[in-house]
């Protein structure tokens, strides 16, 4: 009795333990304090490291602070804990973007959509992944995805109307660019590329 009490107490302890070093991980980014977070996040997975939870923060850290490699390795790790997780696919297609390596992020997109398709961000993303591969009909639909499920994203209008300009349909580019221009009046790029579109049409 003595023995199960004493393991129990254990447990109980280390579960305390554990949600503290989580949650001095997020004062520590609320704080603006990276690597004090990854201390936190790396107390956690040592004290359990079956935590998808902590892989995820300390790999979403350190993706913000452009360690790929290191982002990589803690959100594969996450990935194998909890493979339904969206969050880790967008993360991980995150992490590709910041490389470059668009193929590979619109594969981690399309796998965190594949898991849940409602959030329209992952379409955005997505449909530039697909546009800086050069594949301009899946970047088209998945902006359309996007605004099917938000109207109002300027950038879905934005990267909707660089497919459709690239594809030589310069009066529905125009179209979308200026949507996206009256949701967001900042957003330069629609402006200019407004501009470029009247330009090469000769209205000055």
């Amino acid at each position: 009795v003595l023995a199960l009490a004493a393991a129990g107490w254990w447990t109980v302890g280390r579960e305390r333990t554990y949600r503290q070093y989580l949650a001095d991980g997020e004062l520590a980014l609320a704080a603006s304090q990276p690597s004090a977070a990854i201390e936190a996040f790396s107390g956690a997975i040592a004290l359990k490291p079956e935590s998808m939870l902590a892989w995820l923060r300390r790999g979403e850290v350190y993706r913000q602070q452009g360690d790929a490699a290191s982002a990589l390795r803690d959100l594969r790790q996450a990935g194998t804990l909890d493979p339904t997780s969206p969050r880790v696919e967008e993360q991980l297609g995150d992490v590709h973007a910041s490389q470059l390596r668009w193929q590979r992020a619109a594969e981690r997109y399309e796998a965190a959509l594949a898991i849940d398709e409602r959030p329209p961000r992952i379409w955005v993303k997505l449909a530039l992944a697909l546009l800086n591969s050069n594949q301009l009909d899946r970047a088209a639909q998945a902006c359309r995805q996007a605004l099917a499920q938000d109207a109002t994203l300027a950038r879905a209008h934005y990267l909707l109307g660089v497919v459709l300009a690239q594809q030589q349909r310069p009066g529905e580019a125009t179209e979308a660019f200026s949507k996206a221009a009256e949701l967001d009046p900042t957003d330069v790029d629609a402006l200019e590329a407004m501009a470029s579109i009247h330009e090469q049409a000769r209205r000055y």
